[in-house]
């Protein structure tokens, strides 16, 4: 089997959506991985790296950039 990988027109979705809201830790922002967790998206602007806290085991992955995240499987939910 495949492994799973999301649309290029998902993917531009959510680079849009993370660089338009930047590092705002005041938005949250859903996102699904694509081994089926699901996580919530938070800035840091202080570094300028985007938190996400999965939402089963409230593990925090840090990423520096949006392509790190996209990179590591994330997309918005």
């Amino acid at each position: 089997m495949a492994p799973k990988n999301w649309s290029d027109v998902l993917l531009k979705q959510t680079r849009d959506v993370l660089q338009h809201v930047g590092c705002s830790t005041a938005v949250m922002i859903p996102l699904k991985h694509v081994d089926g967790r699901f996580g919530i998206a938070s800035g840091d602007a202080e570094s300028g790296s985007y938190l996400v806290a999965d939402r089963a085991s409230c593990d925090v992955h840090v990423f520096t950039s949006v392509t790190a995240l996209i990179e590591n499987g994330w997309a918005i939910d």
